[in-house]
């Protein structure tokens, strides 16, 4: 009897001592967490940039600080020959361990994408923490500044543009916020124009207790074909954008003729479709836009058909504005040559075996028809008074 338990005792204890554990286990107090990189270049001393931005952890588990204290925000420069060189450069003074894999977002700077960009995506995502889930931005910006702009009541900078990017597109749909596997992937598309969005930072538009600070906007997107720096379009530069993608959810247009307003619409996905017609040789591409709107805010006592019949026009001059404007930079900003090699590639290849550019009269005709689903309490029908009068008697 004594011997078996002895057997029963050793079986335990070698099959303990196989188990495994956690020997390389880190409190999360001991490691430093980057949730932001920032990527920038220095031409005349030839080195790249590197920023990382870190929260303390403690403030990570909750969103708010306690009252009267700010968020606790860490940002840290390194340099170095090669990107991974300036990352490693910021171990120097980390004093703990450093976490890559919480890294939510990357941002380049204007002189890193006109330096190029091959060598220095290539070189981020060989790091094997870097997630191709991270969302892209470019500034002109000073990185560090950026970093350090801060969210509403005190709250986690987690919760700002540079984390959150689609928070506020749902409600107005400026542009599409990219992830880096998007970039990664539009950058090998033969005949691709790729765009980043742009941060900036606003000085002026927010107050607390009557004195500025700085808040986040988006300002235009940056264009690159090739991994090439094409440049650079404001927000004003396209507006013509909105329309002429499936990708916007929610976009607000003001109607006014003669100084005088008339209402509001605001419209959703657009349903677009393009015809390439081939004249002597070259590429003439014609688009038709259906969109639908609900009447946002009624000023006039203008006709559901008069104010289609506006939105349509302004539209359409939009469209073809932005396409001369982007053209003017060689920006292909509707993505007429991909469409071509997507759609008509024995063409592409005629075209590409020179030089393949769109000319100003390559946009060729564009339909535009929009149609009003829902008006709210307003009918078209009536006067502004008479629409007043009933919104009035709906309220009472």
């Amino acid at each position: 009897m004594c011997k078996k338990i002895i057997v029963k005792v050793i079986i335990v204890l070698l099959t303990v001592c196989m188990l495994t554990g956690c020997w390389d286990l880190y409190d999360i107090q001991d490691v430093n967490y980057v949730v932001a990189v920032g990527l920038d270049y220095d031409q005349e001393r030839d080195i790249f940039i590197s920023f990382a931005q870190m929260l303390d952890f403690t403030f990570v588990a909750r969103n708010e600080q306690p009252p009267g204290s700010e968020p606790i925000v860490f940002i840290g420069r390194g340099e170095g020959k090669t990107v991974n060189m300036a990352l490693t450069d910021l171990y120097k003074t980390a004093q703990m361990k450093t976490m890559w894999s919480h890294v939510t977002s990357i941002v380049f700077s204007q002189r890193l994408l006109e330096n190029g960009i091959d060598e220095v995506i290539d070189g981020y995502i060989r790091y094997p923490e870097s997630r191709l889930s991270q969302w892209v931005f470019a500034t002109s910006e000073p990185i560090d500044d950026l970093f350090a702009t801060p969210a509403f009541f005190n709250l986690s900078t987690l919760l700002t543009l540079l984390h959150k990017p689609n928070e506020i597109l749902e409600q107005r749909t400026y542009l599409q916020a990219k992830r880096l596997k998007d970039v990664l992937i539009e950058l090998k598309e033969p005949g691709k124009d790729v765009s980043i969005p742009s941060l900036s930072i606003n000085h002026t538009q927010w107050n607390q207790n009557k004195k500025s600070i700085d808040k986040m906007e988006y300002d235009g997107m940056y264009f690159l074909k090739d991994s090439e720096y094409k440049g650079f379009l404001s927000l004003k530069d396209f507006n013509g954008i909105h329309w002429a993608t499936k990708d916007n959810e929610r976009y607000p247009l003001f109607l006014e003729k003669d100084n005088e307003k008339l209402g509001v619409l605001v419209f959703g996905p657009s349903d677009v479709e393009i015809e390439l017609v081939n004249q002597n040789g070259k590429p003439r591409y014609n688009m038709d836009i259906k969109i639908k709107a609900d009447l946002n805010e009624l000023m006039s006592d203008s006709t559901q058909t008069e104010l289609e019949d506006m939105s349509e026009d302004i539209i359409k001059n939009q469209v073809r504005e932005t396409y001369k404007k982007a053209n003017e930079k060689e920006i292909d900003i509707y993505g007429l040559e991909y469409y071509t090699y997507v759609h008509h590639f024995q063409l592409w290849k005629e075209l590409t075996k020179n030089e393949f550019k769109l000319e100003e009269d390559s946009l060729g005709d564009i339909k535009v028809q929009v149609t009003i689903i829902h008006s709210g309490l307003l009918k078209y029908d009536q006067s502004a008074e008479e629409a007043s009068k009933e919104k009035n008697r709906f309220e009472n």
